[in-house]
């Protein structure tokens, strides 16, 4: 399993599932609004994958097509055999949404 953090080669705007957020303002509850829309500068992402030790990095490389992985700030550990799948295939065989962001934190 890793989680890997990808850089875009530019600023891109994408949309963003919106929040539920309350503010407590002037002693009573109301709604903010988030904009639905950042200015992403990358992301990351929940990849599971099946490969050899050394092959890891040629592998999450080939899967990322869009961005640049920061591998500093990408990390990933041994999964227990019980806990893959029998028909996970070699390379990526799970990928979670990217979680964008607009800035480092």
């Amino acid at each position: 399993m890793a989680a890997v953090c990808v850089v875009l080669p530019q600023p891109t705007r994408v949309r963003i599932a919106p929040r539920a957020a309350i503010v407590l303002a002037e002693m009573s509850a109301t709604g903010a609004h988030e904009p639905d829309e950042i200015m992403a500068i990358g992301y990351y992402r929940n990849v599971a994958l099946r490969a050899e030790a050394d092959h890891v990095k040629h592998v999450l490389e080939s899967f990322v097509r869009d961005g640049e992985i920061h591998w500093g700030e990408t990390a990933w550990h041994e999964m227990e055999p019980h806990e893959i799948p029998p028909t996970a295939r070699e390379g990526v065989w799970f990928a979670g949404s990217p979680d964008y962001f607009s800035h480092w934190t």
